[in-house]
């Protein structure tokens, strides 16, 4: 099983989260520690080397190598991409 990791805006992003609505980063946790198990479960993101995992209305983006899973960023759909893409 893969290591799971986050950068630091990633971090700062899921805090955030968890203090205005809980039950939806409960289920962004779990899905972060489904990708440890499977982490080719999301969508390839085009341009670039992450992957988008969808949970609900929100949205985990990340990259993994063979012992880790780094999250980059985790947000609402509608303004995820556009953060993330810069």
């Amino acid at each position: 099983m893969r290591n799971l990791d986050f950068t630091s805006t990633a971090e700062k992003q899921l805090k955030r989260l968890l203090k205005t609505n809980q039950s939806d980063t409960k289920k962004l946790i779990q899905e972060m520690e489904k990708l440890c198990e499977t982490p080719d479960r999301g969508k390839k993101l085009k341009g670039n080397t992450d992957y988008s995992a969808r949970v609900g209305n929100y949205r985990v983006i990340y990259n993994f190598t063979d012992d880790k899973v780094e999250i980059t960023a985790v947000g609402h759909r509608k303004n995820i991409y556009r953060k993330h893409s810069r």
